[in-house]
This record gives structure tokens, sequence and C-alpha cells, in this order.
């Protein structure tokens, strides 16, 4: 009987002890009652003849035999002393000792032998135990973490690392005392979160942070993490793990997010994965004040920073990060972002990429705020601007003497330089006492035309202060009082920039700017540059007096020179002016002509030429013929009424009656009648002309007929469409985004019992109402849809109504989007559900109710599958016939098979499938263990898809695999030595196959599995056909059930 440890020795020792004394006393009687016999034999038949010799054989007899008795009593026990010797040693650990087998009697040899045995497995197992110890405690003494092994069922700590008395400052023995000094030396802030954590993970793997506080006060933090470990029947009997000391990180972590929290700028850490998908591992807070968004936010949801991209910038943005990734060249780019609360910044980064081994590239970096650079630079740039721009106003000026020159490229380079929405020039007419717009340059071309437009003088308040040489500065329409400008002001309601033009000290006219009012106020530098370009003017204007003075002299001198040229060549000029007109006309009435034969024929409108005192057809057009099928031979020079070609003679009258009441005839609507009989419907126009002198009207027709037929197509669909409204019982909306101006039709509002005149027609109206907890979840449903993240829009949530009570309602919409790409209009429909919602609480309440109840019926049915199995178990130990226990031990595999069916039931989400990989594995291991012995070393391969059987298909498919497992585990394998490979997948759509095989001495060729009395496998073929399946037996190199069954749909 060999000891499990070192400590059962004194057992062991007591079995033999007992062993010994027994087989000395019974051997002791039997030699005793052997010699008492003999000599009694030896004896009986002289007693009578001999009775006093007899009495004293008798005396001598028994006294030979008790002293033979007592030497071979004495002769045993001295071999039985020996073995209670060696027992007494190896108790005491001497497991060197030995027993010499010398004895002539074979049992106390084998006895001798078996001890033995017991001592050298003993002795190299011991070895082994301290091999293994001495690994462990190396390795324990020489890692910088702890390991640590507590039972949970007497809450004692089993083994601690020395590494706990450097970290804890505790003494591992101080904790082996008394364990809940752990918990005492966890920090307070931590230690209700600690051990409410541990009672949340008792099943399960935990992993946790948190403050230990050492005995001189100072403070460690430590990352710890453990597993259960279950016993046989799967109850958690120990806790392990291993605790990190991770102070030396935690300080460096706070180290850096203090420097990051005062480095000017954001620190940052994104990841590229390989599917196009992008995280923020990291962020500093700088991002509070960059993007006006906490780091935390951002780190969960990077698309809030994506969506502060500027709209120009983000495509650009995002190719760089690509280009970098794939090059894995440094990054750097400056890009603009648009803040929550509408600020524009510029923002500078630059990162170093790195790939790493799972395709992930990560980038380490720094982003900038440089708005305050960039602004400086726009300031710069501006300033270069305006000094080139008044470069070229100067320029022009003098390169050109010409004021509508000068004054048109003088307006565009100030327009282009400032963004001017209108600039004009008004010139100051004291005579007629008005200001008068000489020159006008608009950035929008649709805006109306304002040169010669007049500016009253008098009583104008501006004029005065423009007069007095003064910059008249409008920020405001509201700052403009008196009536004349006032009265102006509705005409342009504008922000006004106007600069005196002063030549030769007198007030020449102005320089005027007008912009929106949402770009007010003026700028100083706008109104430097103003002044400057005015200075320009002025100039200008001045030398261009000087040299219209000058041209007025020398045009009176050549007109004086032209007048005698011109009354020599007037005559001369007239004659050729005559024959040129008369040859024009002639060629203007050929030309004519051909244009209108050409117009005529090529034209789609069916045109005829009809005389008006015979009626007779003069000319027709290709047009004509194919509306009525007629050659253009079979119709020319014919009565129009020969052919008929209008279906209502009072058509023909009416044709007839307006052209000569009014003249001419339009549209007017008509049945007409082809060559073939076929009746059209036709639109005619007519109107008189004359031909060489002939009075003829024209008329011009065309063929309506398929208009018509698509109108009522249409208007039977606009009524359908009215009825499917109706009947669908839904509000419908419209949204017109590019306006936000919104149609509801009358149901939309009977829905939500509102009036029309309650709604506003825009979109948030409709916002307002929707239930605070469903505002996020269907604005969002509708930006992802017509940014097209999501295929379709269709959201169900609730509505306010005008009780204040709320309404489910399903709002189902499509999009359409112009070819940029922008949604441009939003259709849908608003159905009440509020009834469907209600029906599927209901559903869901009572679901709810049936999952509990079945779950407590597979509960129920694995509880009394256990209560047979024990009773199974219980009357196994009744009986000591091996043929029943091996009956017993067998129906009650088997029960246990259809139990832990229902036990993988009721702990699974899905309450009629199981996975059927997980439960295979579960059993095949209670069969290794209920079968397995020390010596054996069969091997069990599992190959198992992750497939799912309802309880039809489970219970059966698992005896099965019980009955063939449990078979080789028993049969296969005499020498205790094999490998069972078993595996299970979905051969192809319709069919599963189940493969059990073993190496193992296989099945005699003389014997039929399916015909032999063994119940097992009576039980491997019924149950594949209660699987609609077959099987098959290979015996080559073994045995292999094959056996396939259709899976159920």
């Amino acid at each position: 009987m060999p000891a499990r440890n070192l400590n059962d020795s004194g057992k062991i020792r007591r079995h033999i002890s007992l062993q010994a004394v027994l087989i000395g006393s019974v051997t002791l009687q039997i030699l005793v009652i052997t010699g008492l016999i003999g000599y009694f034999s030896l004896f009986a038949e002289q007693i009578h003849a001999h009775t006093q010799a007899t009495l004293w054989l008798c005396l001598v007899a028994l006294l030979l035999a008790a002293g033979l008795g007592f030497l071979t009593a004495r002769w045993l026990a001295l071999s039985i002393h020996r073995l209670s010797q060696a027992v007494e040693a190896l108790a005491e650990g001497n497991l060197d000792y030995r027993i010499e087998q010398q004895h002539s009697i074979k049992e106390i040899n084998a006895l001798a032998e078996s001890f033995n045995q017991m001592a050298q497995q003993l002795q190299a197992s011991f070895a082994n135990l301290c091999q293994s110890e001495e690994k462990f405690r190396q390795l324990a003494d020489n890692i910088q973490e702890v390991f640590w092994l507590a039972d949970v069922e007497i809450e004692q700590m089993l083994f601690v690392s020395p590494v706990y008395e450097k970290i804890w400052g505790k003494s591992c023995e101080s904790l082996y005392e008394n364990p809940r000094s752990f918990i005492d030396a966890i920090h307070p802030s931590d230690r209700q979160r600690v051990i409410s954590h541990l009672q949340s993970h008792t099943s399960t793997p935990f992993e946790i942070e948190y403050r230990v506080v050492r005995p001189d006060g100072t403070m460690r933090w430590v990352r710890d993490r453990g597993f259960p470990v279950f016993d046989a029947n799967e109850r958690v009997i120990r806790r392990a793990g291993v605790a990190q000391d991770i102070t030396e990180s935690k300080l460096a972590e706070t180290r850096f997010r203090h420097l990051a929290a005062n480095v000017p700028g954001v620190i940052y850490r994104y990841v590229l994965h390989p599917d196009g998908s992008d995280e923020l591992l990291y962020i500093s807070p700088g991002s509070r004040s960059l993007w006006e968004i906490e780091a935390a936010a951002i780190e969960q949801d990077i698309s809030l920073i994506w969506n502060l991209v500027h709209p120009d910038d983000a495509a650009a943005m995002r190719a760089s990060i690509v280009t970098s990734a794939q090059t894995l060249q440094p990054w750097f780019r400056e890009w603009r972002i648009i803040t929550p609360s509408g600020l524009l910044k510029w923002v500078q980064g630059a990162a170093h990429p790195e790939l790493q081994v799972n395709g992930d590239v990560i980038w380490d970096g720094l982003l900038m705020d440089i708005s305050d650079r960039k602004n400086v630079e726009s300031v710069l740039q501006q300033q270069a601007q305006q000094a080139q721009a008044l470069n070229r106003v100067v320029q022009s000026i003098r390169n050109s003497l010409d004021l509508s020159t000068i004054f048109s490229t003088t307006m565009a380079e100030v327009a282009q330089l400032l963004g001017i929405y209108r600039t004009t020039i008004v010139k100051y007419f004291h005579d007629d006492s008005c200001w008068r717009v000489v020159a006008c340059h608009r950035i929008d071309k649709s805006l109306p035309e304002i040169t010669g437009f007049e500016i009253p003088d008098e009583g104008n308040l501006y004029a005065a202060q423009i007069k007095q040489f003064q910059v008249v500065r409008i920020d405001s329409m509201d700052r403009v009082n008196d009536p004349v400008n006032r009265e102006i002001a509705k005409i342009f309601p504008y922000i006004w920039l106007i600069i005196p033009i002063v030549v030769n000290g007198k007030i020449w006219g102005t320089l005027s700017l007008a912009n929106p009012q949402q770009k007010a106020p003026w700028k100083d530098e706008e109104v430097e540059l103003a002044c400057k370009v005015a200075d320009q003017l002025a100039i200008a204007i001045q030398q261009a007096q000087l040299y219209q003075q000058a041209q007025q002299e020398l045009d009176r001198r050549q007109q004086a020179e032209a007048k005698l040229q011109q009354l020599n060549q007037k005559l001369e000029q007239r004659v050729q002016e005559r024959t040129q007109q008369l040859q024009q006309e002639v060629l203007g009435r050929l030309q004519a002509e051909a244009k209108f034969q050409q117009i005529f024929h090529i034209s789609p409108h069916a045109i005829a030429i009809t005389s008006l005192q015979d009626r007779r057809i003069v000319e027709i057009n290709d047009a004509f013929c194919q509306l009525f099928g007629y050659e253009r031979k079979e119709m020319l020079g014919h009565n129009a009424d020969e052919f008929q070609l209008f279906i209502n003679p009072s058509d023909r009258g009416m044709v007839q009656r307006y052209l000569l009441e009014m003249g001419s005839v339009r549209n007017l609507e008509c049945v007409i009648r082809t060559k073939t009989g076929e009746a059209r419907t036709a639109i005619a126009s007519a109107e008189f002309i004359d031909i060489d002198r002939l009075s003829c009207f024209l008329i011009v027709g065309n063929d309506i007929t398929e208009r018509q037929h698509a109108e009522e197509a249409l208007r039977q669909s606009e009524e359908r469409w009215q009825l499917a409204i109706q009947g669908s019982n839904d509000g419908i909306w419209d949204w017109n985004i590019k306006t936000n101006e919104a149609f509801r039709s009358d149901r939309f509002y009977e829905i939500l019992a509102f009036s029309k005149q309650e709604f506003e027609p825009d979109e948030q109206s409709w916002v307002n109402l929707i239930h605070p907890e469903d505002v996020e979840r269907v604005i969002t449903a509708k930006q992802d849809y017509l940014n097209r993240k999501i295929p379709a829009f269709a959201v169900e949530y609730r509505m306010r109504c005008q009780d204040r009570t709320y309404k489910w309602v399903l709002d189902r919409a499509i999009a359409v989007w112009d070819e940029q790409g922008n949604p441009v209009r939003m259709v849908g429909s608003l159905g009440d559900i509020s009834s469907r919602k209600q029906i599927e609480r209901q559903l869901r309440t009572s679901l709810q109710e049936k999952e509990v109840l079945l779950r407590e019926v597979y509960h129920r049915v694995k509880n009394n599958m256990q209560l047979v199995s024990s009773l199974l178990r219980l009357q196994a130990t009744s009986t000591d016939d091996p043929s029943v226990l091996k009956l017993l031990n067998e129906s009650q595999q088997r029960v246990k098979t259809m139990a832990l069916i229902h036990e993988r039931l009721y702990r699974s989400e899905n309450l009629a499938r199981i996975n059927f990989a997980t439960y295979i594995q579960n059993l095949v291991n209670n069969l290794v263990r209920s079968y397995s012995t020390a010596d054996s070393s069969i091997r069990v391969n599992l190959e198992l898809a992750n497939l799912e059987l309802d309880l039809d298909a489970a219970v059966p498919c698992g005896l099965i695999i019980n009955e063939l497992v449990s078979n080789a585990l028993k049969y296969a394998f005499p020498n205790k030595q094999g490998e069972i490979n078993l595996g299970f997948w979905l051969a192809d759509n319709s069919n599963y196959c189940l493969v059990v095989k073993d190496d193992g001495v296989g099945i005699p060729a003389h014997i039929d599995p399916q015909n032999t009395e063994s119940l097992g496998m009576q039980l491997v073929y019924g149950l594949t056909e209660q699987l609609g399946g077959a099987i098959e037996l290979d015996r080559q190199g073994g045995s292999k059930f094959t056996i396939t069954f259709r899976k159920r749909s």
C-alpha cells in the first residue's frame, strides 16, 4: 500500500505490523492444531491396551508439540519483527532502509520485496519533490514579484514568496499568522475598493492596483493579479496570484503627467490600425485649451477632434497621416480647426511613426497652437498686399490719363485686397447741388448697377462733414440719423466708409466703400489704405483735368480742319451709302428667305402655310407630314378641308374665327385625325403672314398625346401616393436642409395632437419635442446617415405630445445629395408605435418569466439525474459482484453524461442550445479521471469545431461519445499506454461528423459490434439511428468509429 507522502509512513508501519501479527497468529494456530491431530491419531488405537503408557506418551507428545510450536512461532515472529523495524525506520525518514529476502516462506519474502519497492518509490518521489521545491523557492527568491497562494475555505495563507517582506515591510510569518494583515496594510482610501473587487471576482480572474502602507509609514503601489483554483466539482478551493511593485512606474507616470500638464502644447500618442480605424492612446490636459474638450473625452472618442478640423483641411490631413504610416517618415503638418465656441485656430503637429508587430503604426508627438504666429503672418502679408495694391494704383495713374480706366483699376484693386462688397466713386456737382455716382465696382455681379445714382446735398449731414475734409465711418445703420441718409440706408443697408477726394484744395468727390453689416466695424488699416488711395485718385484727377484742357484745345483745331473734309466727302458718301443700302436690302431679303426655309423644314414643330382666301395648302414641313402621315406631294396645292384634319369640325371654325377676331391663335388644344384615322391630341398656334402679296395664315402645331398620357399617369400616381399616405396612417415630413424649412402633413400634427400654428416650420421645433434621453441618439443617427456612415435612417424614439405625455414613434427617411455629396433634402414618415411598444414590453416580460421557468426545469432535471447517479453509486457500495459493479458504474456514467448537458443548458445564455465543444471537453475529462489509474499513460486529443447543438441532438450524441471513449479507455490499451483521437465538426452545410479513433488492440474481426450483446454498442447503434445518422467502423491500426448525422434546422 504505497504512501501518498512522507508523513503517511506511520500508517504504513502500523498496517504492516497488523499484517505481521495476524499472519503469526494464524500460522501458530495451524501448526499447533496440525501437530496435536497428528500425534493423537498415532496413539488412539493403543489407548485401550496400554492405558498408563498411553498417558505418559500423551504427556510427552504434548510437551514436544508445545516446544515445536513455540520454536515455529519464534522463528516467524523474528521475521515479522524485522519488517516492523523496517517500517519504523521508513516512518522516521530513513528511505535508504532495505530488508534482506532470505526467508524460506515465500509470503514473507514477497512482503519484504513489496516493502523494498515501496521504499524505493518513496525515495524517488521524495527526491523529485525536494528538487521541485528547491526550483520553486529559487524562482520565488530571485524574482521581484510576490507569489501567493491562499486557501479559500479556511481563509489561510498557504504560501507567500520572500519578496513580500521587501514590498510590504513585514515578515512572511506575520502574514501566515494573521492573513487579515494583508487587508489592514492597504491604504484606507483604496481598502473598500479592493475588498469589493475581490468579492466580485471570487470565481473569475482579477487584476487591480492599490496602495499599501508599510510599518515605517512609507507607501508603495502594487498591481495584484490573481485567479481561482477549482476542484473536481468546479468548486473554488484556493486562490493564487502575483503581486508586483509598480511604485516607480506610478511615480514616472505622475511626473510625466505633471510635465505634460505644464508643457506649452499637447503631448499625445496616436495609433492607426491596419483596418484604417484610429484612436488616441494618450493625450495631455493641454487639449482643453486647444480644442476646448477634456482629454478623457478625446481618448474615448477621437472623432470629437476630427470633427473640428476645418473642412478644407480634413482630406489633406488624413492623407498626410496615411503617407507617414506607409513611408514611416516623420510627420509634420499645419492645419485649421474650428472649436466648439466657434474660434478658428491654427495647429502645428510633429511626430515620429513607429511600426508595431501587429501592423499598428504609433506616433508620439507634440501639437502646438500657432494661431498667434499665423495672425502675425496674415497681418504682414496683408500689409504687403496693401503696399503692392497701392503701388499698382500708382502705376496705373502714371501709365494712363483716362479717368475711367484709372477708376476701374483702382476700385478693383481695393475690392480684391479688402474684400469690399461695393466700391464707388462719387462726384460732387455744385451747380446741381447733388452727388452722383460716376463709377461702381461690385464683387457680386447680381447686385444692382448704381452708376448715375444721385445723392441730395441739401440736408445731408455726411455731405457737410465731407466738405470739411472729414472721413465718414459708419459701422452700424443705427448711427444713421438724418432723414436724407436714412432713406439711402433703406436702399443700401450696408456699413459705409466715405473718403473725401480733394483736388486743388476743393472737394471733387468721394471714394465710398460698402460692406455687409456682419463685417463691421471698419478696421484702422482699411481706413488708412482707403485714404492713401483717395490721395492717389486726387492726383490722377488733377492730371486728367490738365490733360483734358490741353486735349480740348487740340480738339477744337482738329474739328475745324475736319469740317472742310466732311463737306467734300458728304455727297460722295451719300451716293455710296445709298448704293450699299440697296445691295444690303436685297441681300438681306435673300438671306432671310434662305434662313426661313431652313428653319421651316428642320423645325420639330408641325408647320403649315395655308392661303386665307381658298384655304389652299401652300407649304408644309417634314414634321407636319410625320404628324399626319401624308407625303408632302399629297397635300401641296390641295384644300385643307379635303383631308378632314380636325375630328371636331368646330375646332376648324374656331381657329379661323380667332384669327379674324384677334389676329392670332395661341395654344389652342384640339383633336386631329391622321391619315390612318388615328385620333391624337395637338396644341396649335396661328398667325397671319403675307407671301408674295398673298394673304396666308401660318399654323404651328405640337403633338401632346404622350404628354397627356404622362400627365394622366402622374395624376394617378399622385392619387395613389395620397391614398397610400392616408392608408399607412403615418405623418409625412419634408425638410429642406439648405433653407432649414420643413413641411409636415396633417397626420404628423394629428399624431402629436398639435396644430400647425403651434409648430415652427424648421427642424429645431422637431428636436425640441424629442425625449431628452433620446435626443443625442436620434441626432447622431441622422448625422451619420447624412454623412453616409449608415445606409438608412430608421429610428424609434419618444416625442412629447400636446398634453405633455410622450409617444413612441418610428421615424424613417431618405435623403438627397447634390453633386458635391452635400445633403440638400430629407423626406420621411413618422408613425405612432406606442401600442406596439407596449405589446413588446409585455412579450419581453413574458419571455423573461419563461426563461426563468425553463432554467429551473433544466436545473431540477440535472439535480434529479445527479440523485439517480448518487443512488447508483450507493447501490454499488452494497455489492461485491464485479459484473454488477461494472453495470452500475456504466449506468452512473451515462446518467452523468446526460446531467452534464442539462447543467450546461441552465448555465448558458441560450436555453435551447449548448456549446458542444465545451461539453465534449468536460465529458472527456470526467471519463479520463474515472477510468485512468496511476500507471496509465493514455493521451486524448480533441479536434472540435465551435458548434452548438440543441437538446435533442446533444443528449444522444453525448451518450455515443461516452460509450466509445469509455470502451477505448477500458479495453483498447491492456498496457495502459496509447492515444485516443476525438473529432467533431460540420462536414458540410447539412451534416455533422463525429470521429472516435484509438491506436489500441482494436475490435477483433470475428466480433460484429452491431449484433453484439454489449449494452454499450447497442446504445451507440441505437442512438445513431435515433439521430438519423450512419456509422462506419475501421479496424486498421486500432478502432475508428465515424458517425455522420444530419444537422437539424
